[in-house]
């Protein structure tokens, strides 16, 4: 493996999976392209820059305390590829869910893509459904949760 391919594993799980630029209110230019895409998002949500902006102030305020445990990554190219467990404790409203103050774990699969230091694209995969559960929710909540998002351009 080259060294590029683990520079960019090391921003990965230094960076992605502890929230930097995300979750800790740092700029997050720093880690992020100006041209960052989260393929991810709802259709319609902003992408670039305010998306990290607005998914960060989402994650704040729902999940302060979430971490990504990494228990797999693997990468190729400008490509990495993770799979882990998200965990953190729900501590504010959600689409209708009041904060419960549950530990909620569920497993996730990203992939980014990472050019010149910086986070350009985002793909995702959770379990939203092992979280809607865990959170005392039904699938129907998880379906409103999808609604919910699209509104809120989130």
């Amino acid at each position: 493996m080259d060294s590029t391919q683990e520079a960019n594993k090391a921003i990965a799980r230094d960076f992605w999976a502890a929230g930097k630029g995300l979750t800790d209110g740092q700029d997050p230019s720093l880690y992020y392209s100006e041209d960052y895409y989260n393929h991810a998002s709802p259709p319609g949500a902003p992408q670039g820059l305010d998306n990290v902006r607005n998914l960060g102030r989402l994650f704040r305020r729902i999940w302060p305390d979430h971490t990504i445990e990494i228990e797999h990554i693997v990468a190729e190219g400008e490509l990495v590829a993770f799979f882990g467990r998200f965990v953190a404790t729900h501590q504010a409203e959600m689409f209708g869910i009041p904060p419960t103050g549950k530990q909620v774990s569920f497993p996730v699969a990203h992939m980014l893509r990472i050019r010149d230091g910086k986070i350009l694209e985002h793909w995702a995969v959770r379990d939203d459904l092992k979280l809607m559960r865990q959170l005392g929710g039904t699938e129907e909540v998880g379906g409103v949760m999808w609604q919910e998002r699209q509104k809120a351009g989130e």
